[in-house]
């Protein structure tokens, strides 16, 4: 009794100590794993390149089990590794389930075995087609959408199945061996010969014990200097230089003293066409342009006036002028009247030769 009086006079004390304590455990075990109390660690591997996050990883465990207790039926559960290794090969070939596959899986004349499997009826052992089309049919009034989940869950396991199944089956038909392999493989599974030999270990003769001479390398190298692992393929050592040709400031002086003076002259010409394809050298031929026709630069200006000169500019790497001649409105769109002609019990051919003879009237 003393003892715990004791203990409960000095009470707050303890509480503290064990406080300090529990504190010490945690952050030593923070420490040393490496985490922090901040920053979580969402990366949980990495496969093919392609990291993994921890929560999609979760999320999909979570997805499988909840499929393994709805049917409580063996589940095969694929793994991101399988599903990232194997996808990219499915990208490689252009291998995929098409909606009248995944149907034919489902309702078909003969459907998958998973199918089988999770729409069998408990009473006959049997697979029962009516299960999947009533099972389809109730699933819109089940107001919670569990119904909806877990079929999408199926159906992404029916296809990740389809698939893998075409995949595996391709690389099987790409696989043959010939009869001629095939008793070359039995032979030497099964033939067996008895015989005795002596060994001399390379190592056991010591170096001292050889001399080799400068003429016995050079008739070695004769014997074998046809060989293509002696034979190397003629190299060039090649040193250059890279000057880029830009234009100097006098250049671009010159340049827009000789376009100003085009300027005036292209103004003035009384041949348009003839004074473009003379001096441009990319001709754009005069003719009606909508707009968005020419580079943001001009178009907003030539659609602004009716008629004039613009520039000069520089636009990718060219110097330009621009001479609007005019402009013209044109209708976008057109008015149309239609004849249409009936015909009952699949008369076709003379509602058709009605309609070819108003046809040649109407061209007249």
């Amino acid at each position: 009794m003393a003892l715990i009086g004791s203990i409960r006079k000095r009470g707050g004390l303890l509480v503290v100590a064990i406080g300090i304590a529990m504190l010490s455990f945690i952050l030593g075990d923070l420490f040393t794993s490496g985490k922090s109390l901040w920053n979580s660690q969402p990366d949980f591997g990495e496969i093919a390149g392609e990291v993994i996050d921890v929560r999609d990883f979760e999320a999909r465990v979570e997805e499988e089990i909840e499929m393994f207790k709805q049917n409580q039926k063996t589940l095969t559960i694929d793994n991101s590794t399988k599903d990232i290794i194997l996808g990219n090969e499915y990208s490689n070939l252009n291998l995929s389930i098409t909606s009248d596959e995944l149907f034919d899986m489902v309702q078909g004349n003969s459907p998958h075995p998973l199918t089988q499997q999770y729409f069998t009826d408990p009473r006959t052992g049997v697979f029962d087609r009516n299960l999947v089309v009533n099972y389809l049919q109730n699933m819109e009034n089940d107001a919670s959408g569990a119904a909806r989940s877990q079929w999408l869950i199926f159906e992404k396991e029916l296809k990740n199945t389809a698939i893998r199944e075409k995949y595996f089956n391709l690389v099987k038909k790409g696989l043959y061996t010939t009869t001629v392999e095939a008793k070359a493989d039995y032979v030497n599974k099964n033939k067996k010969v008895t015989f005795s030999y002596v060994v001399k270990k390379y190592a056991d003769v010591a170096d001292s014990l050889v001399q080799v001479t400068d003429k016995d390398i050079k008739n070695y190298y004769k014997k074998h200097e046809d060989e293509s692992k002696y034979q190397q393929e003629t190299t060039r050592s090649i040193e250059y230089v890279s000057f880029d040709v830009l234009p100097s400031a006098g250049d671009t002086v010159e340049a827009m003293e000789w376009i100003n003076k085009l300027y005036i002259e292209f103004e003035e010409t009384p041949n348009d066409s003839l004074f473009v394809l003379r001096n441009s050298d990319e001709a754009k031929p005069p003719s009606y342009y909508h707009a968005g026709s020419f580079p943001a630069t001009i178009d907003s200006m030539v659609f602004a006036v009716d008629s004039g000169m613009y520039g000069p500019y520089f636009e990718e790497g060219y110097y330009k002028i621009a001479k609007v001649l005019g402009h013209k409105y044109l209708s976008d769109s057109v008015k149309a009247r239609h004849i249409l002609i009936k015909f009952a019990d699949g008369d076709t051919a003379k509602a058709l030769a009605k309609a070819d003879s108003l046809k040649k009237i109407i061209q007249k």
